[in-house]
């Protein structure tokens, strides 16, 4: 059912079914629209009260749901910060159940060792327990954009490249948490993939110019660079040499672009097993993708580091079977200066 409505949201399921259901979510649409535009005006007239976390903060954000590429930058940003001296933290929202921990919360951990991450709605809570637990020096937003009860010194907005904005449409007939024009409160704009359509890109940065034309704009890419075992932790370049038959499994929010780099790395994977963003792993579900690897005699499965962390505790189902994370790194290859600049100058640096 959640995948259906996805497609119905983002204009790929047809039908009369479809049509009507379109009908409702665009009557929602204005109503959400509504509570955006006075929620953002209360914001900007001073209410409700920002809180000042008394630390430079650093907001990372986008406009849409679905995945854009927060996490790597992130992990960017805070080895960044951690070159320059300083003891970053992250404070995010967390979207698993409770009972599980927040996947780009261990993701975040065990990409910059050292680093703490708060998890918790209540960012200014969040801020205060790291700060009894050890020093901090600058907090970094995750998921920012959106939470302006936390008051922040640089705004970064990060866009997809080849899906910037959807169908248009805010939530819940669209993908978009804000109008467009939202952008003007961004200090930094970084487009993401931009490997994949340069020229769609090019046109992007040309549409945010017009509307913000006072914010530099960053052209960065999702880079390949290892394979590294997730049960030994044994790490590979991509140079070494990578397994010949392959199936990949992700619960992210863009699974395409993950199989699309697999291809573009030469790993044309024989099944791609793809779950909602933020899936919980149970054990049937590994089971089910360790039993056709198998049956099909793979040499291994492929996954992402946010995939990872949900599945160490079925180890022992995986048998002989390998099962590698194709390692990423955030690159800023347009802008760079401008996007690293903007940091130093908010530490004084």
């Amino acid at each position: 059912m959640r995948d259906y409505l996805y497609r119905v949201i983002t204009d790929q399921a047809g039908g009369p079914y479809a049509a009507v259901i379109r009908f409702f979510l665009w009557l929602l649409s204005f109503i959400y629209a509504g509570m955006i535009t006075v929620r953002n005006i209360c914001f900007d007239r001073g209410f409700p009260k920002i809180v000042d976390l008394g630390k430079p903060v650093i907001s990372v954000g986008n406009l849409t749901w679905g995945g854009v590429g927060k996490t790597p930058f992130v992990v960017f940003l805070a080895e960044h910060l951690k070159v320059l001296g300083f003891a970053p933290a992250v404070l995010m929202r967390g979207y698993m159940k409770s009972a599980a921990p927040s996947d780009e919360a261990e993701v975040l951990r065990q990409a910059v060792p050292g680093m703490d991450v708060g998890v918790g709605a209540d960012r200014a809570k969040s801020a205060h327990q790291l700060i009894m637990k050890q020093p901090v020096d600058v907090f970094i937003l995750d998921d920012g954009f959106q939470h302006r009860k936390v008051k922040r010194g640089l705004n970064v907005l990060l866009i997809d490249a080849n899906n910037p904005f959807g169908n248009g449409e805010l939530i819940p007939r669209g993908i978009l948490r804000e109008p467009v024009e939202a952008m003007r409160r961004a200090d930094v704009i970084i487009l993401t993939k931009t490997d994949i359509n340069p020229s769609a890109a090019k046109a992007l940065e040309e549409r945010i110019n017009r509307i913000h034309p006072s914010c530099p704009v960053a052209w960065a890419v999702h880079q390949p660079r290892s394979f590294v075992d997730i049960f030994s932790g044994e790490e590979n370049s991509l140079s070494g040499g990578h397994p010949q038959k392959t199936m990949s499994f992700c619960s992210i929010g863009d699974p395409d672009h993950f199989v699309g780099t697999l291809a573009k790395i030469g790993l044309e994977s024989q099944r791609n097993f793809i779950f909602p963003d933020h899936h919980v792993y149970t054990e049937q579900d590994i089971k089910n993708i360790v039993a056709t690897a198998q049956k099909a005699g793979v040499d291994a499965l492929l996954t992402t580091s946010k995939d990872a962390v949900k599945i160490a505790q079925f180890n022992d189902i995986f048998g002989s079977l390998k099962c590698l994370i194709l390692k990423i790194q955030f690159e800023v290859e347009v802008g760079k200066e401008e996007v690293v600049g903007r940091v130093d100058r908010l530490l004084g640096r």
